[in-house]
């Protein structure tokens, strides 16, 4: 650790691990535990994918669970990763914050890394400096030595989450006074979000056009999975209703597979009462495929033959005002 005139924002280290190189996401696997990876292009060439090898990392947050971002591919041991922020609530919930220590140029953005980590008999969260070492266990950064507190260090600025400028905003914010601290709403903790909540029972429809990938379980039942980005469901079926995928004999088709969010897996959630639809997907008519017959164009008729015609004519059922009268 370091003398408390030296404190400073940190937060790395170094573990080991196997790395999945996948667009748009990767993954690495440290011990039993798989985390989101951030690769950047300058590190993915000397990666190995499905290797072991020694990565330095950053500890960061995706989607409220844990990720590591891959700094550079290392040859040292692992080593504790080291957490030197403040210890504050974040969404009604202890994180160690880390900022920046300063900014080199005034173009550069102002970060800050939220890392959920388990401290047992933690301190109160008042936003005080400390050191810590964590260690990954059972996918979480667990503390195991700490010093503090301390006096914060200079941040580069405060955080203030980015706002949209749309032109309603900018009229709203020169037509409305700002409101005071004294009015603004806290943030609700877990506990009151649970008490807070109404039970509903969530339902899921996925669309694909494709056999997927399948197994056949003890119980007879096939399991295949759907992914939808990072988020993959777990869908178990009767024989009799995934044959409809194989079975149908239409050459184009989309299937509709909806069910119950069930409970949470390590790569998303079960899919349970699953049923299925198929539809034949029709090709559309091609511009200009009909061709129109060409009209002909019209004889010309001559004055003659319009004498003719007109002579031909039928005379209607009213009489003329000349019928009977005879011309000299």
């Amino acid at each position: 650790m370091t003398e408390p005139q030296q404190h400073f924002y940190q937060a790395i280290g170094v573990v080991e691990g196997i790395l999945t190189l996948r667009n748009p996401r990767s993954f690495i696997t440290v011990g039993d535990t798989l985390f989101h990876a951030y690769v950047p292009k300058s590190v993915r060439k000397k990666c190995k994918s499905g290797q072991v090898q020694t990565f330095r990392v950053y500890p960061q947050i995706r989607h409220t669970e844990p990720s590591l971002q891959i700094v550079s591919v290392v040859d040292s041991k692992p080593t504790p990763i080291t957490l030197n922020g403040c210890w504050e609530l974040h969404k009604g919930v202890p994180h160690f914050v880390i900022y920046r220590n300063g900014v080199m140029n005034p173009g550069d953005r102002i970060l800050r890394n939220v890392v959920p980590v388990v401290w047992e008999n933690p301190p109160p969260a008042d936003g005080q400096f400390w050191q810590a070492e964590s260690q990954l266990r059972d996918g979480a950064f667990v503390v195991t030595k700490a010093e503090g507190p301390f006096d914060p260090p200079p941040k580069a600025t405060e955080y203030i989450p980015p706002q949209p400028k749309t032109l309603k905003n900018l009229t709203e914010s020169v037509a409305k006074p700002q409101p005071s601290a004294s009015t603004s709403v806290n943030p609700l903790t877990p506990q009151e979000i649970r008490a807070m909540a109404t039970a509903v029972k969530a339902q899921v429809m996925c669309k694909l056009n494709q056999v997927p990938k399948h197994r056949e379980l003890p119980d007879k039942r096939v399991e295949f999975f759907l992914a939808d980005g990072d988020r993959i469901f777990t869908v178990k079926m009767k024989p009799k209703m995934f044959k409809k995928l194989t079975d149908h004999g239409f050459s184009e088709w989309v299937a509709s597979i909806t069910g119950d969010l069930g409970p949470a897996t390590e790569t998303g959630f079960e899919l349970e009462n699953a049923s299925l639809q198929i539809f034949e997907k029709k090709a559309k008519a091609e511009p200009g495929a009909e061709v129109k017959a060409e009209a002909k164009p019209e004889a010309k008729t001559t004055t003659s033959q319009a004498i003719q015609r007109t002579a031909e004519v039928k005379p209607s059922g009213k009489k003329s005002l000349l019928s009977g009268v005879t011309m000299r």
